[in-house]
């Protein structure tokens, strides 16, 4: 977002992270553990947060996760379990999520009617208020480097667009 300047959300959560001695109260741990913390620095939805993890994933180890954990509210379960993991094309019984905190009616009432709803008629965000959400949510026009480097996921990585270099 713009007043947010150019810093990603995946670039924060490293920084908060890093601020508060997350990765270790150690220096030589904390090191050790900042080498193999990576971020995925692009996406700008749910979906593409999961779909590019993964190809952010096999950039950085040369394979895909044999396991997806996803980590995250409870009322967002089943549109990362069900339609996000299904548009992945990733099997049920590699995939976990562990729904954290509370949340009130209304943001569960906003799912249903921002998220949910909409992904379950366009599960690849390419339309509609999906569509105009990522736009806004990309006011620097950032172009993500996917599907480079994943070629066994492009179909899902280029669902948007009408061709995919």
């Amino acid at each position: 977002r713009t007043s947010a300047g150019p810093r990603t959300e995946g670039a924060s959560y490293w920084l908060y992270a890093d601020a508060h001695k997350w990765f270790s109260e150690s220096a030589v741990q904390a090191s050790q553990v900042q080498q193999r913390a990576h971020t995925e620095e692009f996406a700008r939805d749910s979906y593409e947060n999961l779909v590019y993890s993964v190809c952010r994933f096999r950039q950085l180890s040369g394979t895909y996760p044999t396991h997806i954990t996803v980590v995250s509210l409870p009322f967002k379960e089943y549109r990362f379990s069900e339609i996000h993991r299904r548009a992945l094309r990733f099997p049920r019984d590699r995939f976990t999520y562990v729904g954290v905190g509370g949340s009130s009616e209304a943001a569960v009432e906003g799912e249903k009617t921002n998220s949910l709803i909409p992904y379950q008629t366009d599960p690849y965000g390419c339309r509609g208020s999906l569509a105009a959400k990522r736009r806004e949510r990309d006011p620097f026009r950032r172009e993500e480097p996917y599907p480079k480097g994943c070629p066994e996921i492009e179909v899902c990585l280029c669902a948007c667009v009408s061709v995919c270099l």
